[in-house]
């Protein structure tokens, strides 16, 4: 994908959010600590002639209604030629906390919806799909069976998402367990640490998979 002269706006939930500053003149903290700063700083620094802009607009515990309901507001306002897009984990969670099944025809009506308001507003949209991710059995014990049984369902529903509108699709899963067998003993908490929430080693993670996607068409 080319991203010479692009704005790219990251949109999500925690993930991408990772207590990102909300004042846009504060340049030390306006992309937080999560893989939106790691590609910011890795592209701005390798590559400060593609003039590339790099927005985040993660929102902490955001389902993917509620970044449908800012969708326009907080992305699209933005005018991003790019959109980087990581949600899903809370749909199941927020299902769980009810005890509901979750809605995965609502999920992926809303990433249609995005990606409809999106092509409406500029045509020339590209999106890149970020797969949703986990390590159910590190998360609470109230909503490991949701994640257990129904997140290989909403992955999926991404991944057809993606291949739907033609995006580039960023397979993340499958890293972050192979990683998880790199070092014996190492624990599957050093990557995710609580099964949801990437360490700054799981963030790279995040990083070197966005990056493998986006400009190698792995």
């Amino acid at each position: 994908m080319e991203l010479k002269n692009k704005r790219i706006v990251f949109a999500g939930d925690s993930i991408t959010d990772m207590n990102r500053g909300r004042n846009e003149k504060d340049l030390n903290h306006i992309y937080g600590h999560s893989y939106v700063f790691l590609l910011a700083s890795g592209l701005g620094y390798d590559r400060p002639e593609d003039n590339m802009t790099f927005i985040n607009r993660g929102i902490s515990g955001n389902t993917s209604l509620d970044l449908l309901q800012r969708w326009e507001s907080d992305v699209l306002s933005q005018k991003p030629d790019v959109i980087s897009l990581l949600v899903g984990v809370n749909d199941i969670n927020a299902a769980a906390c009810e005890g509901e099944e979750p809605d995965l025809q609502t999920y992926r009506r809303n990433l249609d919806e995005m990606y409809r308001m999106a092509i409406k507003a500029n045509p020339e949209t590209q999106f890149i799909v970020c797969e949703p991710f986990v390590f159910a059995e590190l998360t609470e014990p109230f909503v490991k069976d949701y994640f257990v049984k129904q997140f290989p369902a909403l992955q999926q529903e991404a991944k057809n998402f993606a291949q739907s509108i033609g995006a580039v699709f960023v397979a993340l899963q499958s890293e972050f367990d192979r990683n998880a067998e790199r070092v014996d003993g190492l624990g599957r908490r050093y990557w995710l640490w609580d099964g949801v929430h990437p360490t700054a080693a799981g963030h790279k993670i995040i990083e070197n998979q966005w990056m493998k996607y986006v400009f190698e068409n792995k």
